[in-house]
């Protein structure tokens, strides 16, 4: 079962996405922008077992998978703890938003466009 987002606005959507030097989304990051005290239904990992492995499978028929979707293994304080960190390809990170919530989607999208980028260029 997932946490209810729809009925998430725009005022409870706080986004600072991570972008890596390829231009990918890190998908913690944009549940992140999301304040809602209960996101463990939501988590990268979760989607990436369901409709988001499936998009990727799909996709990685047509591009390289590490263009697609990759992670990195970030250090969590000095306990030795690490949080993966997925980045994802710009219509992979706006599908996972919209899984999340579709106010999350909206708010990428539009900060998509008003940094100048079509999201939908790659794997079209």
């Amino acid at each position: 079962m997932t946490t209810d987002t729809s009925k998430t606005s725009t005022t409870d959507i706080k986004l600072n996405p991570a972008i890596d030097e390829h231009g990918n989304f890190g998908l913690w990051s944009l549940l992140n922008s999301l304040k809602t005290p209960n996101k463990s239904s939501l988590e990268p990992e979760i989607w990436l077992d369901g409709p988001g492995g499936e998009l990727i499978a799909v996709s990685a028929e047509y591009l390289p998978l590490k263009s697609i979707i990759h992670y990195e293994d970030v250090a969590q304080g000095s306990h030795g703890l690490v949080q993966r960190e997925y980045y994802a390809a710009p219509e992979i990170a706006l599908s996972y938003a919209f899984w999340v919530s579709p106010e999350l989607h909206k708010s990428l999208f539009n900060w998509m466009k008003s940094c100048g980028n079509n999201p939908y260029t790659t794997l079209h």
